[in-house]
């Protein structure tokens, strides 16, 4: 199957968990290309579109906000699953990773996914602009990689049986 995974990273946490799910793809035999949602590949020759993107402030970053907006009839044809990277959620899974999925969900409204999860991120409080920096301080937020590389890895391999069903 031709997967296209596009994503929208601020400070790359979300690229590498594209690329990723992008290698356990290809290791079950899917034909895989990774690409930034900024560079708007056309979905067209492909079976299925994984996206994803860093949440901040509760939004998907506006690069795949408008990826959506300009493929959607195309997108609405294709399996489709999202997949959310978001720093806050080592701390609290339940309340944050409901909260972080229900931002995905006005992406393709109305469009069935195979699947839909969200992934604790990156937060590096040295790379972040200032009025971030001290959101993510007032929320007594530490820097660390949060990132748990066997989740990301069990939702691919799960996600290439989803897409194939």
């Amino acid at each position: 199957m031709k997967v296209l995974i596009v994503h929208a990273s601020r400070y790359g946490s979300t690229a590498e968990v594209a690329e990723q799910i992008g290698d356990v793809l290809r290791e079950r035999g899917h034909d895989v290309v990774v690409w930034a949602a900024r560079e708007t590949p056309s979905p067209r020759n492909y079976d299925a579109v994984v996206a994803g993107s860093a949440i901040y402030g509760g939004h998907v970053l506006g690069d795949l906000q408008r990826y959506f907006a300009k493929y959607k009839d195309e997108l609405a044809s294709k399996r489709l699953a999202l997949f959310a990277v978001a720093g806050n959620l080592h701390a609290d899974a339940d309340g944050h990773k409901r909260q972080v999925e229900e931002a995905l969900r006005p992406l393709a409204p109305g469009v069935p996914c195979v699947a839909r999860t969200a992934f604790a991120g990156v937060v590096d409080l040295r790379r972040m602009h200032w009025p971030t920096r001290l959101l993510m301080r007032l929320s007594k937020a530490e820097s660390g990689d949060y990132r748990k590389w066997n989740e990301i890895r069990s939702w691919a391999s799960d996600l290439s049986k989803r897409l194939e069903e």
